[in-house]
């Protein structure tokens, strides 16, 4: 015991057993589990490519095509090693190709530039659009809005905002209002959106632009006007949150000379690919639109459920509303998928394991039948233009008189449905 009653002693013999601990723990980590630890390092090198599986196609009844995928050129851009500088200069040039070929970049970036040089959110401008469609003062708030709709309804005072709002979803009624904050769903996606950036929620449009144009270190000299489209590309990116090494969608549908010529500068435009990829379309032009719905981004507010749980890519396109909303699970297919190994320069190495194709998504076939839905949006607003006037409604199926005007009909609704089966043919509003 001696030897421990000397202080240098016992320092030496807590330093070689601490030694003797690292040794030890190395030899575990490097012989015992290294294999295991192996296949972990090779994991963090291993990157999913994924190609776009075809959305599943819309017919009506008769089998007549109402929505389809058109085969199309797709610019892509991956971020890669690339520092702000040369992220930029990559971005220019895309864009001066673009313009010089007439085609359209992907515009997500929500802060608009007016001609008169003026800022606002395109956020804020839906809200505004949402109330107007409504019939809505335009300054009026959320809660406003949501009693408004409530007593439009007859929904119940004695009814809590839960069960108002239940209420309505039986009905069919889903205002873009979040009950819980008596917020516009809106202006959470305004909110999300700020926030990615560290800028104040509160902060006007004018001046969120110039610190995200700072973050992005777009040089002074650039326009407003420019540096707006080289943000459009920039945000393409930086929307995509933790999946950052994916491809950014930044031009679809372009022109066979931008498809030559990025081949030709492929060496100078780092993370520039073009790629065949498909188009929604809708042979119908505007008819049953209101009925088939469209396509949009995923917003920040909707990312943690698409994108998290549900594994979309934050680049992918879903159903914002009618059938391409409601049957979203069944229209969406399998994204096909590779796997790279690549370096920490994010370069590819190669390809690991064999590749998964893309599988189509479902078809769907609607009760609607396209000809008659045609008849019906054309017949109904010439029935209340002559209801609004007190005039004669003509066509070549009938003729009706309205003997008395009805100056405030403006709005009205059809509904053509087999007597057999309660099935709609028609629904025009």
């Amino acid at each position: 015991m001696r030897f421990f009653s000397s202080r240098s002693n016992i320092i030496i013999t807590f330093f070689f057993a601490l030694m003797a601990l690292l040794i030890g723990r190395l030899f575990f980590i490097a012989i015992v589990d290294g294999e295991e630890w192996k296949d972990l390092a090779d994991q963090n090198t291993i990157k999913n490519l994924y190609t776009d599986a075809p959305r599943g196609e819309i017919y009506d009844r008769n089998g007549v095509l109402l929505a389809t995928n058109i085969a199309s050129y797709t610019v892509d851009l991956s971020m890669g090693d690339m520092d702000d500088k040369k992220m930029n200069e990559v971005v220019e040039s895309l864009i001066e190709i673009f313009t010089r070929n007439g085609d359209t970049m992907s515009d997500n970036f929500p802060i608009l530039l007016a001609e008169d040089g003026s800022f606002s959110y395109i956020y804020d401008q839906e809200i505004q659009d949402w109330l107007a469609a409504q019939g809505m003062p335009l300054d009026f708030t959320a809660k406003q809005a949501f009693d408004e709709i409530r007593r439009r309804n007859n929904i119940s005072e004695g009814m809590d905002k839960y069960e108002a709002q239940q209420a309505l979803i039986d009905m069919n009624i889903y205002p873009p209002i979040s009950v819980k904050e008596f917020i516009f769903t809106k202006t959470s996606d305004k909110n999300a959106f700020l926030t990615k950036f560290q800028v104040e929620i509160d902060t006007p449009a004018k001046e969120a632009f110039a610190e995200i144009r700072k973050k992005y270190e777009i040089d002074k000299n650039k326009s407003d006007a420019e540096a707006r489209q080289m943000m459009m590309l920039r945000y393409e990116l930086t929307s995509q949150g933790y999946m950052k090494y994916l491809p950014a969608k930044i031009a679809q549908d372009v022109s066979k000379n931008t498809v030559i010529e990025l081949g030709e500068r492929s060496s100078e435009l780092t993370g520039v690919s073009v790629i065949t990829d498909s188009t929604r379309s809708y042979p119908m032009g505007n008819h049953a639109s209101h009925i088939l719905g469209y396509l949009g981004k995923i917003s920040d507010a909707d990312k943690e459920k698409y994108v998290k749980n549900l594994k979309y890519k934050p680049t992918d396109l879903i159903g914002l509303d009618g059938i391409e909303q409601s049957q979203e699970s069944y229209l969406r297919g399998t994204d096909g998928v590779k796997k790279l190994q690549v370096n920490n320069a994010g370069e590819v190495i190669r390809q690991v394991g064999e590749e998964t194709k893309a599988v189509k998504g479902k078809d769907i076939i609607l009760s609607i039948d396209s000809r008659l839905q045609a008849v019906a949006e054309e017949a109904l607003p010439k029935a209340i233009d002559a209801m609004h006037t007190g005039g004669t409604y003509q066509s070549q199926y009938t003729t009706y008189n309205y003997t008395k005007a009805s100056p405030k009909a403006s709005m009205g609704a059809a509904v053509v449905l087999d007597v057999k089966t309660g099935a709609p043919l028609a629904i025009a509003n």
